[in-house]
Protein backbone atom coordinates (compact mmCIF):
# COMPACT_ATOMS: atom_id res chain seq x y z
CA UNK A 1 0.00 0.00 0.00
CA UNK A 2 1.17 3.51 -0.77
CA UNK A 3 1.67 5.72 2.25
CA UNK A 4 -0.68 8.73 2.31
CA UNK A 5 0.31 12.29 1.42
CA UNK A 6 2.09 13.86 4.40
CA UNK A 7 3.31 10.47 5.59
CA UNK A 8 6.19 9.63 3.21
CA UNK A 9 4.26 8.95 0.01
CA UNK A 10 7.39 9.79 -2.01
CA UNK A 11 9.48 7.19 -0.15
CA UNK A 12 6.83 4.52 -0.64
CA UNK A 13 6.72 5.23 -4.40
CA UNK A 14 10.51 4.94 -4.53
CA UNK A 15 10.35 1.59 -2.71
CA UNK A 16 7.89 0.27 -5.30
CA UNK A 17 10.10 1.55 -8.10
CA UNK A 18 13.25 -0.03 -6.63
CA UNK A 19 11.49 -3.37 -6.07
CA UNK A 20 10.33 -3.47 -9.68
CA UNK A 21 13.82 -2.57 -10.89
CA UNK A 22 15.39 -5.44 -8.94
CA UNK A 23 12.59 -7.97 -9.53
CA UNK A 24 10.96 -7.00 -12.86
CA UNK A 25 9.42 -10.47 -13.29
CA UNK A 26 7.36 -10.30 -10.07
CA UNK A 27 3.87 -8.74 -10.44
CA UNK A 28 3.37 -5.68 -8.24
CA UNK A 29 0.18 -5.08 -6.23
CA UNK A 30 -0.29 -1.33 -5.68
CA UNK A 31 -2.82 -0.14 -3.13
CA UNK A 32 -3.74 3.52 -3.62
CA UNK A 33 -6.68 3.83 -1.22
CA UNK A 34 -4.59 5.39 1.56
CA UNK A 35 -3.92 8.37 -0.69
CA UNK A 36 -7.48 9.06 -1.82
CA UNK A 37 -9.16 8.29 1.52
CA UNK A 38 -6.82 10.50 3.56
CA UNK A 39 -7.05 13.63 1.41
CA UNK A 40 -10.05 15.94 0.98
CA UNK A 41 -9.60 16.28 -2.77
CA UNK A 42 -11.79 15.04 -5.62
CA UNK A 43 -10.52 11.58 -6.48
CA UNK A 44 -10.74 11.74 -10.28
CA UNK A 45 -7.45 13.47 -11.00
CA UNK A 46 -5.72 11.88 -8.01
CA UNK A 47 -6.60 8.38 -9.20
CA UNK A 48 -5.43 9.18 -12.73
CA UNK A 49 -2.02 10.34 -11.46
CA UNK A 50 -1.72 7.33 -9.14
CA UNK A 51 -2.52 5.04 -12.04
CA UNK A 52 0.20 6.71 -14.10
CA UNK A 53 2.66 6.20 -11.25
CA UNK A 54 1.51 2.59 -11.00
CA UNK A 55 2.39 2.01 -14.63
CA UNK A 56 5.86 3.49 -14.13
CA UNK A 57 6.59 1.33 -11.05
CA UNK A 58 5.41 -1.81 -12.84
CA UNK A 59 2.10 -2.34 -11.05
CA UNK A 60 0.01 -5.22 -12.37
CA UNK A 61 -2.91 -4.69 -9.98
CA UNK A 62 -4.33 -1.44 -8.64
CA UNK A 63 -6.44 -1.65 -5.50
CA UNK A 64 -8.71 0.89 -3.83
CA UNK A 65 -11.71 0.72 -1.51
CA UNK A 66 -14.65 3.07 -1.74
CA UNK A 67 -15.02 3.40 2.00
CA UNK A 68 -15.92 7.07 2.33
CA UNK A 69 -18.55 9.05 0.43
CA UNK A 70 -15.88 11.27 -1.13
CA UNK A 71 -14.12 8.21 -2.61
CA UNK A 72 -17.20 6.79 -4.32
CA UNK A 73 -16.45 6.11 -7.98
CA UNK A 74 -12.74 5.46 -7.41
CA UNK A 75 -12.92 1.97 -8.91
CA UNK A 76 -14.46 3.28 -12.13
CA UNK A 77 -11.93 6.12 -12.21
CA UNK A 78 -8.98 3.74 -11.85
CA UNK A 79 -10.42 1.46 -14.52
CA UNK A 80 -10.74 4.32 -17.01
CA UNK A 81 -7.31 5.67 -16.04
CA UNK A 82 -5.74 2.24 -16.57
CA UNK A 83 -7.27 2.08 -20.06
CA UNK A 84 -5.82 5.51 -20.79
CA UNK A 85 -2.35 4.51 -19.56
CA UNK A 86 -2.37 1.26 -21.53
CA UNK A 87 -3.40 3.07 -24.70
CA UNK A 88 -0.83 5.82 -24.22
CA UNK A 89 1.80 3.12 -23.65
CA UNK A 90 0.90 1.47 -26.94
CA UNK A 91 1.05 4.83 -28.69
CA UNK A 92 4.20 5.86 -26.78
CA UNK A 93 2.57 9.17 -25.95
CA UNK A 94 1.28 11.13 -22.98
CA UNK A 95 -2.26 10.19 -21.85
CA UNK A 96 -4.00 12.87 -23.91
CA UNK A 97 -5.90 12.95 -27.21
CA UNK A 98 -6.71 9.27 -26.79
CA UNK A 99 -10.42 9.38 -27.54
CA UNK A 100 -11.22 8.68 -23.87
CA UNK A 101 -10.58 10.80 -20.80
CA UNK A 102 -11.52 11.54 -17.20
CA UNK A 103 -12.58 15.15 -17.77
CA UNK A 104 -15.82 15.48 -15.80
CA UNK A 105 -15.87 19.12 -14.68
CA UNK A 106 -13.31 20.99 -16.77
CA UNK A 107 -13.44 21.23 -20.56
CA UNK A 108 -10.72 20.12 -22.96
CA UNK A 109 -11.68 22.96 -25.33
CA UNK A 110 -13.95 25.90 -24.49
CA UNK A 111 -16.71 26.96 -26.83
CA UNK A 112 -16.47 30.48 -28.33
CA UNK A 113 -17.83 33.20 -26.03
CA UNK A 114 -20.27 35.86 -27.20
CA UNK A 115 -20.54 39.55 -26.30
CA UNK A 116 -23.31 41.15 -24.25
CA UNK A 117 -26.01 42.79 -26.38
CA UNK A 118 -26.06 46.58 -26.21
CA UNK A 119 -29.76 46.78 -25.31
CA UNK A 120 -29.59 44.18 -22.51
CA UNK A 121 -31.92 44.56 -19.51
CA UNK A 122 -30.44 43.81 -16.09
CA UNK A 123 -32.04 40.68 -14.66
CA UNK A 124 -33.55 40.84 -11.18
CA UNK A 125 -35.48 38.54 -8.89
CA UNK A 126 -39.26 38.86 -8.70
CA UNK A 127 -40.56 40.44 -5.51
CA UNK A 128 -43.81 38.55 -5.64
CA UNK A 129 -44.45 34.85 -5.10
CA UNK A 130 -47.69 32.91 -5.22
CA UNK A 131 -48.48 29.25 -4.72
CA UNK A 132 -49.37 27.43 -7.91
CA UNK A 133 -53.13 26.69 -7.88
CA UNK A 134 -52.27 23.27 -9.28
CA UNK A 135 -50.44 22.53 -6.03
CA UNK A 136 -46.84 22.25 -4.78
CA UNK A 137 -44.39 19.63 -6.03
CA UNK A 138 -41.64 18.02 -3.95
CA UNK A 139 -38.50 16.86 -5.75
CA UNK A 140 -36.01 14.28 -4.52
CA UNK A 141 -33.66 11.62 -5.88
CA UNK A 142 -33.57 7.87 -5.28
CA UNK A 143 -30.63 5.58 -5.99
CA UNK A 144 -31.05 2.84 -8.61
CA UNK A 145 -30.62 -0.24 -6.40
CA UNK A 146 -30.98 -2.67 -9.30
CA UNK A 147 -28.32 -1.48 -11.74
CA UNK A 148 -26.21 0.37 -9.17
CA UNK A 149 -25.73 3.20 -11.66
CA UNK A 150 -27.18 6.66 -11.19
CA UNK A 151 -30.71 6.84 -9.92
CA UNK A 152 -34.15 8.37 -10.40
CA UNK A 153 -35.66 11.83 -10.06
CA UNK A 154 -38.94 11.78 -8.15
CA UNK A 155 -41.46 14.64 -8.40
CA UNK A 156 -44.31 14.23 -5.90
CA UNK A 157 -47.59 16.10 -6.31
CA UNK A 158 -50.28 15.24 -3.75
CA UNK A 159 -51.31 11.70 -4.80
CA UNK A 160 -49.27 11.59 -8.02
CA UNK A 161 -45.55 10.81 -8.25
CA UNK A 162 -43.59 11.18 -11.49
CA UNK A 163 -40.33 9.21 -11.72
CA UNK A 164 -37.71 9.61 -14.44
CA UNK A 165 -34.03 9.44 -15.28
CA UNK A 166 -33.64 13.03 -16.47
CA UNK A 167 -35.09 16.48 -15.88
CA UNK A 168 -36.68 16.87 -19.28
CA UNK A 169 -38.85 13.75 -19.20
CA UNK A 170 -40.01 14.50 -15.66
CA UNK A 171 -40.90 18.09 -16.56
CA UNK A 172 -42.64 17.04 -19.79
CA UNK A 173 -44.74 14.55 -17.85
CA UNK A 174 -45.69 17.10 -15.17
CA UNK A 175 -46.86 19.48 -17.89
CA UNK A 176 -48.71 16.73 -19.74
CA UNK A 177 -50.57 15.80 -16.55
CA UNK A 178 -51.37 19.51 -16.01
CA UNK A 179 -49.73 19.46 -12.56
CA UNK A 180 -48.13 22.88 -13.22
CA UNK A 181 -50.17 25.97 -14.10
CA UNK A 182 -47.87 28.96 -13.49
CA UNK A 183 -44.85 30.00 -15.56
CA UNK A 184 -42.81 30.98 -12.51
CA UNK A 185 -43.52 27.58 -10.93
CA UNK A 186 -42.50 25.83 -14.16
CA UNK A 187 -39.25 27.84 -14.26
CA UNK A 188 -38.51 26.98 -10.63
CA UNK A 189 -39.19 23.28 -11.20
CA UNK A 190 -36.95 23.31 -14.28
CA UNK A 191 -34.06 24.64 -12.20
CA UNK A 192 -34.58 22.13 -9.41
CA UNK A 193 -35.01 19.17 -11.76
CA UNK A 194 -31.78 20.09 -13.54
CA UNK A 195 -29.97 20.23 -10.19
CA UNK A 196 -31.40 16.82 -9.32
CA UNK A 197 -30.19 15.39 -12.65
CA UNK A 198 -26.71 16.82 -12.10
CA UNK A 199 -26.57 15.35 -8.61
CA UNK A 200 -27.25 11.90 -10.07
CA UNK A 201 -24.70 12.44 -12.83
CA UNK A 202 -21.99 13.41 -10.34
CA UNK A 203 -23.11 10.91 -7.66
CA UNK A 204 -23.93 13.64 -5.14
CA UNK A 205 -26.77 14.00 -2.68
CA UNK A 206 -29.66 16.35 -3.49
CA UNK A 207 -31.96 18.46 -1.34
CA UNK A 208 -34.60 20.72 -2.85
CA UNK A 209 -33.78 24.46 -2.62
CA UNK A 210 -30.20 23.77 -1.47
CA UNK A 211 -27.30 25.02 -3.59
CA UNK A 212 -25.68 22.38 -5.79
Amino acid sequence: MLDPVGHNITESIVRFHEFHRVYPEIPVFLGVGNVTELMDVDTIGVNAVLCGIGVEVGASILFTPEFSDKAQGSIMELKRASEMMMLSGIRESSPKDLGLDLLCIKEKRRRPESLLPENAIQARSSKGWRIDPAGPIRIRTVADRISGNGGFIVAEHENTSVVGKNAREVMDTLLELKLVSRLDHAAYLGRELEKAELSLQFNRSYAQDDAF
